[in-house]
């Protein structure tokens, strides 16, 4: 069965980015651009994802709400934050902790990132799926 990843990423050349690098391994990436959406998939009984990737900052709104909402929706599922920020300044403004999230399987790739950093990370979380 193929891996399914919920992308939730509002730079269009960002999606196309992950897209791509992702499907390189074989991953299936469903890509949204905003929250509703994001939180509609997964209302969807139908829809299995295996791996939510997250943008911190989306067009005036936080990513970390939307995983929040999410995680509570499939606590099972992991999380991967992204971030143009340095991890120090979204920690340091309350955009990033993981005492915000009821999952214990997030991390943290910072953008922008190497093929290889972006799949280790994969594979790391869904490891600890």
């Amino acid at each position: 069965m193929s891996i399914r990843i919920l992308l939730l990423e509002d730079n269009e050349d960002a999606r196309f980015v992950f897209r791509a690098v992702l499907e390189m391994k074989g991953y299936v990436v469903v890509d949204v651009t905003d929250e509703a959406a994001a939180i509609r998939m997964c209302e969807c009984l139908d829809e299995r994802f295996d791996l939510l990737i997250a943008d911190v900052m989306l067009r005036g709104k936080h990513g970390t709400g939307t995983a929040k909402l999410i995680a509570t929706l499939r606590p099972e599922m992991p999380i991967l934050f992204t971030s143009g920020f340095p991890l120090e300044t979204l920690l340091n403004r309350g955009l990033l902790s993981e005492d915000q999230l009821p999952s214990t399987k997030i991390a943290f790739l910072p953008k922008p990132f190497k093929a290889d950093e972006l799949w280790a990370k994969v594979r790391e979380l869904l490891a600890a799926a």
